[in-house]
């Protein structure tokens, strides 16, 4: 009888994604700060506005890390994936808005947008690893998406004070 492939571990298969994830949500940080300067000399926005629209992203990614807690709880493990998902593109998605904006109520809506997709990422990949990963594998997984998450502020300003210097800060996005 022949010797069946070992599929690997889920590390071998999932390893990328949670790096990749960790530096998504890190570098979505560090591009709000990198912009702001920019977007307050173009809007006129005074530092109480830039204030307002960097707490309106807290509030709404706070905001919505308990009830969606409690939903990813309460879901199977296919439903959750696909859930965290669709968090992840609406994380995509209004990053770029963001660039597209033409006044401060878009640019607010749209980091409220931000917060309320991105909040959701980081309570999902937690689910994620405790779901899809066996015991033995779970701290490597976690220690992977942590360490990821700390390359995006590594790596993101220096890209960016390029990218702002060469096109303008809307391309950051």
């Amino acid at each position: 009888m022949p010797k069946q492939k070992s599929a690997g571990s889920s590390l071998d298969r999932d390893g990328p994604d949670l790096l990749h994830l960790g530096h998504r949500l890190r570098g979505s940080r560090e591009l709000r700060h990198r912009a702001a300067l920019s977007e307050e000399k173009e809007y006129g926005i005074s530092n109480t506005e830039a204030g307002l629209i960097a707490s309106l992203f807290s509030f709404a990614y706070g905001f919505v890390q308990i009830p969606v807690g409690l939903l990813y709880k309460r879901l199977s493990k296919k439903t959750t994936g696909w859930l965290f998902s669709i968090f992840m593109i609406l994380t995509s998605v209004f990053i770029g808005l963001v660039g597209t904006t033409s006044s401060v109520f878009l640019l607010m809506a749209y980091r409220v947008g931000l917060g309320l997709s991105e909040g959701p990422l980081g309570i999902g990949c937690t689910n994620v690893i405790n779901r899809w990963f066996p015991a033995r594998e779970k701290g490597t997984a976690t220690g992977l998406w942590i360490a990821a998450s700390k390359l995006g502020p590594l790596i993101v300003p220096s890209v960016c004070i390029i990218v702002i210097q060469l096109w303008g800060w809307r391309e950051i996005f």
